[in-house]
């Protein structure tokens, strides 16, 4: 019965346990990308609107009237900017006024370099910009994200690979 006892007392501590690092974890740093973006993708989901979007590769560019059909896609490289990251909690630092805040990589290695959200005078997010970056020896890419909620948003991705050669990339969608 003893031995039953203390079983029981140590499945508890580990249950109590696990609940706390789940609170911790979910417990959010910075200003959620991946939700805010995931809620985005839902809204234009459900919205159905056709929008044009532009597509341009190394200068050349195709203009057309579509409907998308998974958001959650068209924005996934929004969502995984994200730097709401456990390991990251002290890698970026944090500025804000009355409409604007701007998260700032403190370390090089980190993707996601820069973070600038508008918000409007009743909280909303108006626009939010991305700049991620990632070299190493034979690759190097940069992107800028830019979203502006119910206008506009737009992909802008410069790679260069050794050996290959540089590539421009570009994704422009009107709603």
């Amino acid at each position: 019965m003893k031995f039953y006892n203390y079983f029981i007392y140590i499945i508890a501590a580990f249950l109590i346990s696990c609940s706390n690092n789940q609170k911790a974890f979910d417990d959010k740093v910075y200003f959620n990308i991946k939700s805010f973006f995931e809620s985005e993708a839902k809204r234009l989901q459900v919205q159905k609107k056709a929008i044009r979007k532009t597509v341009e590769q190394n200068h050349q560019s195709e203009t057309k009237q579509v409907t998308i059909t998974d958001w959650q896609n068209e924005l996934n490289l929004f969502i995984e900017s994200d730097i709401n990251k456990p390991s990251w909690k002290e890698s970026y630092t944090a500025t804000q006024n009355s409409s604007t805040l701007t998260y700032l990589a403190k370390e090089e290695k980190l993707k996601t370099r820069k973070i600038v959200i508008q918000k409007s005078a009743d909280g909303k997010v108006r626009s939010i910009v991305i700049r991620n970056k990632v070299k190493n020896h034979l690759y190097s890419s940069e992107e800028e994200l830019t979203y502006h909620t119910d206008s506009s948003y737009q992909i802008t991705k410069k790679q260069s690979v050794i050996f290959i050669g540089d590539n421009t990339f570009k994704v422009q969608g009107f709603f």
